[in-house]
């Protein structure tokens, strides 16, 4: 008992120390006992209360702070997640991380009303003794205004699939790496540059320049470069340096 006392000590002081150099909220759910192995000092998951609260109410307290609908959104997305592995659509090592979006709580919000910020989670499985275990969160604040109720499979190889919620299938897009013109361009607007900026720096016209936002926005299925720079991050795709594709995920 005491050496696993202190086995859990060393982990949260790691994982203290992520969350004190990350902006995003690092949250490690326990699946089996329906508790939080671990919560940072985060007001973004915290929304107000201390990190007492969710420790002593378990999975009860994203009552306190998500939004009522997607309370039900985040039961079906363990759901399907723990269906598609039994039905082996895809193997558990070949998944990087799942996304989906959720509304949780503003404790800065200037009135009394609800307000909710929607909220990009990351969440990454973790298995122990081949049971569905642990799952490791990395919550942040969208540019996404609005729940579209999409889950996305995100692989090590950086193929990705969707969810259909009314097919109840899967959709594999395989990875399509962005070109370097398209990544200077994002550096560039990710470090605030304007346009005609952007344009200055790679000694093209304006109107390259808008024409490769275009693509881009086009690709990624986004509508401002705000929401560009957000889906790249998200996926590596900026700084990742592409190597030699593993095979294709069936």
């Amino acid at each position: 008992m005491k050496q696993t006392n202190i086995f859990a000590n060393e982990w949260s002081i790691v994982y203290d120390t992520l969350s004190s150099m990350i902006t995003e909220a690092l949250v490690i759910l326990d699946f089996e006992q329906k508790n939080f192995r671990y919560i940072p000092n985060h007001d973004l998951i915290l929304c107000g209360y201390t990190q007492e609260t969710p420790k002593n109410l378990g999975y009860d307290f994203f009552k306190n702070i998500i939004h009522p609908n997607d309370i039900s959104f985040g039961i079906k997305i363990y759901n399907i997640v723990l269906q598609s592995l039994n039905n082996n659509e895809w193997l558990a090592d070949q998944i990087n991380y799942f996304s989906f979006l959720l509304r949780v709580k503003s404790s800065l919000s200037s009135d009394n009303k609800s307000n909710y910020l929607m909220t990009y989670v990351k969440l990454k499985p973790q298995w122990l003794n081949e049971q569905l275990r642990y799952g490791i969160c990395m919550l942040s604040v969208s540019v996404i205004r609005k729940q579209d109720n999409q889950l996305c499979a995100h692989y090590k190889n950086l193929d990705h699939s969707n969810y259909s919620f009314k097919t109840k299938e899967w959709t594999h897009y395989p990875f399509s790496p962005l070109s370097k013109r398209q990544k200077e361009m994002l550096v560039w607007a990710q470090q605030g540059f304007s346009l005609k900026e952007t344009a200055v720096k790679m000694g093209v016209s304006d109107k390259t320049i808008e024409s490769i936002r275009c693509a881009l926005f086009d690709k990624f299925g986004v509508n401002t470069i705000e929401q560009a720079i957000q889906y790249a991050s998200n996926r590596r795709l900026i700084y990742h340096t592409y190597s030699v594709q593993s095979e294709t995920i069936q």
